[in-house]
């Protein structure tokens, strides 16, 4: 199953519901604080559907970006930085040992390194 999520793509405002305005942010939809909002949202977001998963019993759980965000800067100043994304895995172990395995050994060697979604395919 892959799932896309709008996530924190601007304007940050229009990317959680307005029960969840944790952060005042001033009806600035691109402000810092609705950029946190739409983060915390997102967390949320996730955590329902890997508890979902879960309960299914499937066998992996994968979560990364497209690309990572810089509040403020808009797309016309693109960063290094914007192209560094969180990333996590969680396997079923007694499924893919093999596969963790390798995912583990290649997150232990690369701890300096910044993830970015070119490194899936490494």
């Amino acid at each position: 199953v892959f799932i896309h999520l709008m996530g924190n793509h601007a304007p940050y405002a229009a990317r959680y519901n307005k029960d969840y305005c944790i952060y005042p942010t001033d009806n600035n939809v691109n402000s810092l604080n609705a950029y946190d909002n739409a983060t915390l949202y997102s967390d949320n977001i996730i955590s329902s559907l890997y508890k979902y998963f879960s309960k299914l019993d499937l066998a992996d759980f994968i979560y990364f970006s497209d690309h990572g965000e810089l509040p403020g800067t808009g797309r016309d100043k693109l960063d290094r930085r914007m192209f560094e994304i969180p990333v996590f895995a969680i396997f079923n172990m007694v499924l893919n040992t093999d596969r963790a395995s390798r995912i583990n050994n290649f997150v232990k060697n690369s701890n300096d390194i910044p993830f970015t979604n070119d490194c899936i395919y490494n």
